[in-house]
């Protein structure tokens, strides 16, 4: 090593050592009374002290994690924030801050829709009554039964709708179907006998075919102003517009069903065998209307500061 260089290095190290050692001289020499170094000295040693209980105190507090109504508070203010500075906020997003909410006042909603319902089955079983003969027993029987299939009815609907892995699509095809009369054809047709019971059981299939036919007719002139469709392809429509409703049964007679009785589920299962029908160029026309519909809902959403969710469909409406 160079010797300049070693000498060097010898003499930092010598002012370091010097430093440490006048430094904890100086500690430890005492300082005169009453000395405003020694003033200072004392409040440093006491700013210490206070830092230290300060530390042990915090340590000893318990963390508060933020509460349901917290996180809800925060959420709220966020969406509003987002709404206020023009950004679109997503409906899920929405829906899924306001579900807590819906459950909480879900016994509100069950007393509304509860009382409603009752006047709704009066009806029912008194014309039930005098249309197949029921006694005023019956009648009762008749309202407990729709009563309590209402309340299965109406669990199915929360858990479908208060779940968290929910999404607002799920809470509006929850909220379909959802009929005052539903469990009426099973009651009854385990309650009449002979001609009443036959009597009944057609009545109700034609009644039934007649909402669906109307339906279906509706959904086949509406698909043919886009599509032109072939005569052939409008009575293959009516079939499965018609055996996707939820009020379809088999039993039912009505023309335009062809020799297939079977029931098409709603939806995606739907969508898919009406494309199926379609040439490339209904299928192209088709697209273009689809999306057009698509494109005015999200329109409509952003007026009001909302963006449709990703999973929203739209062939359930047509």
């Amino acid at each position: 090593m160079n010797s300049h260089v070693r000498s060097v290095l010898l003499l930092a190290l010598g002012l370091v050592a010097g430093g440490i050692g006048a430094s904890l001289f100086h500690d430890s020499a005492p300082l005169p009374p009453g000395s405003a170094e020694e003033k200072l000295a004392v409040a440093e040693r006491n700013l210490v002290q206070a830092k230290t209980q300060i530390t042990k105190l915090q340590s000893q507090v318990v963390k508060q994690e933020p509460t349901v109504e917290d996180r809800s508070r925060a959420a709220a203010a966020q969406i509003f924030a987002d709404l206020k500075a023009g950004r679109p906020v997503d409906m899920d997003r929405v829906f899924a801050h306001f579900r807590p909410v819906l459950r909480d006042l879900s016994p509100l909603f069950d007393n509304m829709r509860r009382r409603d319902e009752r006047r709704e089955h009066a009806r029912i079983a008194t014309h039930m009554g005098e249309a197949y003969q029921l006694s005023p027993a019956k009648q009762e029987a008749l309202k407990e039964w729709l009563a309590e299939r209402s309340i299965q009815d109406a669990e199915t609907f929360r858990q479908i709708v208060y779940s968290n892995n929910s999404t607002f699509a799920d809470f509006v095809n929850a909220s379909k179907y959802r009929k005052p009369e539903a469990g009426l054809d099973e009651f009854m047709e385990r309650t009449l006998t002979g001609p009443t019971r036959d009597k009944f059981i057609n009545d109700r299939l034609r009644e039934k075919a007649t909402r669906i036919e109307s339906m279906a007719n509706s959904r086949v002139d509406r698909l043919n102003d886009v599509v032109q469709l072939t005569p052939a392809q409008e009575d293959q429509v009516f079939a499965i517009m018609a055996r996707s409703s939820p009020e379809y049964d088999a039993r039912m007679k009505m023309d335009g069903l062809g020799t297939d009785v079977r029931k098409v589920p709603t939806g995606r299962d739907r969508e898919t065998a009406i494309r199926g029908l379609l040439n490339q160029d209904q299928l192209a026309r088709y697209n273009t209307w689809r999306q057009r519909r698509l494109d005015e809902a999200n329109k409509e959403a952003a007026e009001i500061g909302l963006r449709l969710p990703s999973n929203w469909d739209l062939y359930e409406d047509w």
